[in-house]
């Protein structure tokens, strides 16, 4: 299996990103830090966060940097990781989140996936309503928001009734199996032959805005320049978080997995199911890197 990821992550740093300017700057230091915020001004431009998270790669990190970046809130949902329920509710993260949480055994993860997501989608808009929270982003706790310009800006600048802002994602290139921190770790970034989606996520203007799929709200949609901001999506970038995530789905009938659109997931799913019980150490697979 490390043969599998070691091999579908150099088919990604192969891959010439776009020679423009704009997006080699982008692919090049999105992960250097920024002096851009989300709001310098009033309360009309605030941000909030909602994902579901599952066994994530330093979840604390993720946490204090767009808590850095001047996100409001985030809503989360954990599934089958209790122990990250300690640190949600430590002093430093209690009043940043709402978090609920619960177990996941439906045989289809993959799909049903989609179908929980929009309920925690869902709940989310209900709460920043109440609480007057005007954007809501939906994010996973792989991807993170980059930001060149002020969400302030981004969001005054949109054409007028636009009710959602499309982040384009640009996907990490990991150079090796493991890495404490990934989003520290990684700097190059790519917009071409992708492992996972290549259609953005987005933040929907929460008086306006429904869910319509994890990548967009309703409504008229303004896509925002990737020399403003973008969400850099960190797919799979250690070996254990490969692993974690494709273990998970390994439930997925056949014909299922056939529709999944991304090569690298259906052959991640295939391996675990023709060899689900490797043990904890994977010695085979490992031999086999």
């Amino acid at each position: 299996m490390k043969a599998l990821w070691r091999c579908f992550a150099s088919t990604s740093k192969k891959c010439q990103p776009r020679t423009d300017d704009a997006v080699t700057e982008a692919i090049t230091e999105a992960a250097e830090p920024s002096d851009a915020r989300l709001s310098d001004d009033d309360g009309g431009t605030r941000l909030a966060i909602t994902l579901m998270t599952r066994k994530p790669h330093r979840f604390d990190w993720w946490l204090r940097y767009h808590k850095s970046l001047g996100v409001c809130h985030v809503f989360i949902h954990v599934e089958d990781t209790p122990e990250l329920l300690e640190l949600l509710d430590s002093d430093e993260f209690r009043g940043f989140v709402t978090v609920t949480s619960g177990e996941d055994a439906s045989p289809g993860n993959y799909y049903t996936l989609q179908q929980r997501q929009e309920a925690q989608v869902r709940r989310s808009l209900k709460l920043c309503r109440v609480q007057r929270i005007p954007w809501l982003l939906h994010i996973d706790d792989d991807e993170i928001l980059h930001l060149d310009v002020p969400f302030s800006a981004i969001a005054h600048h949109a054409p007028e009734g636009v009710s959602s802002l499309v982040f384009i994602n640009l996907e990490a290139v990991p150079h090796r199996l493991g890495s404490h921190c990934a989003f520290e770790d990684i700097t190059t970034f790519t917009l071409h032959k992708m492992l996972a989606y290549r259609n953005g996520k987005a933040a929907g203007r929460t008086s306006l805005a429904r869910w319509q799929g994890p990548h967009r709200f309703s409504g008229e949609s303004h896509i925002v320049s990737v020399e403003d901001a973008c969400v850099l999506h960190f797919e799979s970038c250690t070996y254990e978080v490969w692993r974690n995530k494709f273990l998970k789905h390994r439930h997925t009938d056949e014909l299922a997995t056939r529709d999944i659109p991304f090569a690298f997931y259906r052959d991640s799913i295939s391996l675990f199911q023709s060899d689900p019980t490797g043990g904890p150490a994977e010695v085979r697979w490992a031999a086999a890197a």
